[in-house]
């Protein structure tokens, strides 16, 4: 069986992507995946090994200690690798310039600072340039990084619940992600607002993710300690994805809520695909990449506004007795990462040997 490197610096198991690419490929290949230790519960996967490198010590101190396990690891192995973008990555094609390696792009900058946005994407674009391969996640994606032939490698998602669905009894909300740069605040005030309108109405929301950001995590625990979201909300923190199946079995709405920003614009959110595919009826902010995944059968865009969750949840409440589940499943169906490993990552691959 043939060998697969992987280096990227998220801790195995905690960005989606990667950890699909792995559970999609390990009967083809023999995967070793390089990664920092985050001090994450470690995840394995058969078929999969995992090199984790310590982040101790100062950032530029760990930031060499990682390139140089990078620049063994692809030396010793020998095989097709990808990396996935991470700051001083354009070092490696300098030091094996006879090999083709490939640069996957996740994400640009989403730093609130324009200047400091600018500056890191065209650091990323200049690494782009020195890759043999490059993919990225979305059209848009592959819009700013001015190069001609870059592969799309899009975001799939898996049916996280097969559990059947009932929309027309109790509201039961879902949010997974980061609530990093989110504006979490704003979809909490929203749930407010319409609890406030509707008192009728039974409504529950499970929030899960965090923050890297403290002052923002200081916001959201202060406004879940209001009387009112206190009694409809349970935070459950950091969730792993192999953790995630009740929640979705228990919920009925998916609440997708990405700030409507220029950065943000162009990065579909893997859970926007994940709510649908489970049959949960998907409130999403109008991003561009939100508006090219949302459709009538599966769910409405919103303003990124505490009104557009309010309007998001009386749309809901207005045609939940219409609503098909099997519509709702079906409609992203295409987007299943055993597909998007078989469209999109395996023509990757193959351009590296």
């Amino acid at each position: 069986m043939s060998h697969l490197l992987i280096i990227g610096r998220a801790q195995f198991g905690y960005l989606t992507d990667s950890y699909k690419w792995c559970e999609n490929l390990k009967g083809r290949f023999e995967i070793t995946y390089l990664c920092y230790d985050y001090g994450h519960e470690r995840m394995e996967m058969s078929g999969v090994r995992v090199i984790y490198i310590s982040r101790k010590g100062a950032k530029t101190r760990r930031a060499i200690r990682f390139l140089r396990a990078a620049i063994w690891h692809i030396a010793r192995m020998n095989c097709p690798t990808i990396v996935i973008h991470f700051p001083l990555c354009g070092i490696l094609p300098h030091i094996f310039p006879w090999k083709r390696m490939g640069l996957d792009i996740r994400t640009l900058s989403v730093h609130d600072d324009p200047a400091t946005r600018a500056s890191d994407n065209r650091k990323i674009r200049h690494d782009c340039a020195k890759y043999s391969v490059v993919s990225a996640i979305s059209p848009q994606v592959i819009q700013h990084l001015g190069r001609d032939g870059i592969y799309e490698l899009p975001l799939g998602a898996d049916t996280i619940s097969h559990a059947a669905k009932t929309y027309n009894d109790s509201i039961r909300i879902l949010y997974v992600g980061t609530f990093t740069r989110r504006r979490i605040d704003q979809l909490l005030d929203g749930v407010l607002q319409f609890a406030k309108k509707h008192p009728d109405i039974p409504l529950t929301m499970d929030l899960i993710g965090f923050s890297d950001e403290n002052a923002s995590m200081e916001i959201i625990m202060k406004k879940l300690s209001d009387p009112i979201l206190s009694r409809i909300v349970t935070y459950h923190g950091r969730i792993r994805y192999t953790s995630l199946k009740p929640f979705f079995e228990r919920a009925n709405v998916g609440i997708s809520f990405v700030p409507i920003t220029e950065y943000f614009d162009p990065q579909p959110p893997t859970k926007t695909f994940e709510y649908a595919l489970s049959g949960l009826y998907v409130i999403a902010t109008g991003t561009t990449a939100n508006k090219q995944i949302i459709t009538p059968d599966n769910g409405i865009v919103i303003d990124d506004t505490p009104d557009g969750v309010v309007q998001g949840l009386e749309h809901y409440c207005a045609i939940r007795d219409r609503l098909d589940e099997r519509n709702i499943r079906e409609s992203l169906k295409e987007h299943t990462w055993a597909n998007i490993c078989k469209r999109y990552l395996t023509p990757v691959i193959d351009s590296l040997s």
